[in-house]
């Protein structure tokens, strides 16, 4: 129990210091009165479809936190079998980490193994559907290799089903195990689970055949859409839409665009997360992103949301929070 304590999610509540030197300000002025009133007509069309237990939160303040986190791995859902028949709305079950088909059932491999790794659940996975860029969806075929993106790092990799235990160890930066002759004393009781665990020591297992995976660098932005339907009616409603505004405006071309599934505040949708590469760290030579999560994210806002980011100004109206990677 305490051991699986220390691989706990994490929220960031603090002060986020990016690579890149954002301003927050306010979107809603008065001089961008009818922006605030397509919005609130917007949501009001929306609700109009949901019923009373899934009505969007238009009023309660955005919490300012997000997972706190140190990679992202997003897994590439198959081509969609047509324009009408859309993988992430027909095969994202609404935990798509009991999935049994390949490739989704990775997603719940992963995140075992990743259990037992140094990193834990600082972690995230998630499926994706490329909608646009340069990373092209894999081939509807049970015997294709997983296709999996990896943030910070910038690499996309194809993953048999032979080596998912492998892959996630790699992920998790080793496998480790706790000690087995560690017992509780009341000291460790009265201190508390969490406190606990961090002073459990995890050491990491010799493993000969340490596998170093091949990969394609992809060093472009990105732009994330939750549209977990079969989740969340609401995300499903309002990302589909989002989408389409996105294309039809041409926004974002040299980008990678996807929806992606659960990352919550569903009352809170449109959620959308943008991955910003700043360049390379000089000290270590890593990839450094901004990783900027906002919520009641709509296709009247988009725009102005996408053009203030640019810009280097974040709205505060929208902001759930973020980080800085590497």
């Amino acid at each position: 129990m305490f051991i699986q304590g220390r691989h706990a999610l994490r929220f960031l509540v603090r002060k986020v210091y990016y690579h890149r030197n954002y301003v927050q300000i306010n979107l809603n002025t008065e001089t961008l009165a009818p922006l605030s009133c397509q919005c609130q007509n917007y949501n009001r069309e929306i609700n109009a479809l949901l019923p009373r237990e899934l009505q969007l939160d238009t009023n309660s303040p955005i919490p300012r936190r997000v997972p706190g986190y140190k990679k992202h791995v997003l897994v590439l859902s198959p081509q969609d079998k047509s324009a009408t028949e859309l993988e992430w709305m027909s095969h994202w079950q609404s935990k798509l980490e009991l999935n049994p088909l390949w490739p989704y059932s990775i997603i719940g491999k992963l995140k075992s193994y990743l259990k037992n790794t140094k990193l834990g659940s600082d972690v995230l996975v998630n499926a994706i559907s490329m909608q646009s860029g340069s990373i092209k969806a894999p081939k509807r075929d049970p015997h294709e290799k997983a296709h999996i993106f990896v943030l910070p790092d910038m690499k996309l990799y194809k993953i048999s089903q032979s080596d998912v235990e492998e892959f996630a160890y790699f992920l998790g930066e080793g496998h480790t195990k706790p000690l087995a002759d560690h017992k509780l004393s009341f000291t460790d009781f009265l201190k508390g689970a969490d406190n606990v665990t961090n002073e459990t020591d995890i050491i990491p297992e010799s493993r000969s055949n340490n596998e170093i995976f091949e990969y394609e660098d992809n060093l472009a932005d990105w732009l994330l859409v939750c549209g977990h339907n079969q989740r969340d009616r609401r995300c499903g409603l309002i990302g589909q839409a989002l989408i389409k505004q996105i294309s039809a405006e041409g926004l974002y071309k040299d980008k990678n665009i996807a929806v992606i599934s659960h990352i919550g505040g569903h009352k809170f949708a449109g959620n959308v997360i943008l991955y910003n590469r700043t360049g390379f760290n000089k000290e270590t030579g890593l990839n450094q992103l901004d990783s900027l999560w906002f919520a009641r994210i709509s296709p009247p806002n988009i725009i102005p949301l996408l053009e203030r980011i640019n810009a280097g100004e974040i709205p505060k109206e929208y902001y759930r929070g973020g980080l800085s990677m590497n």
